[in-house]
């Protein structure tokens, strides 16, 4: 039986492109605050991939993960008010 090398999920970057799109477009305003279960119902999936993501984006600076959430399991990020959305197009993350 041959197998195919499987080619690793894109879900966390399709993700991060759809929230990317939406700050771009001002559907997710700066010093919006996005939590990661309203996140994946809204996107249909599970919270992992939607950590994922913003971890990549808190990386390049578009959006803050605080350290200390009052609820560990509620994670929440701000995007950060501070870049525009040319820089989200500079980062190449739409």
């Amino acid at each position: 039986m041959a197998l195919n090398r499987l080619k690793r999920a894109t879900l966390p970057r399709d993700i991060r492109a759809e929230l990317s799109r939406a700050i771009v477009s001002g559907d997710l305003p700066a010093g919006a605050s996005l939590s990661e279960p309203a996140l994946a119902a809204k996107l249909g999936v599970s919270r992992a991939p939607i950590r994922e993501a913003l971890i990549e984006l808190a990386g390049i600076g578009i959006v803050e993960v605080p350290l200390n959430s009052p609820d560990p399991l509620e994670s929440i990020a701000r995007i950060a008010a501070r870049f525009g959305s040319h820089m989200l197009v500079g980062a190449g993350t739409v």
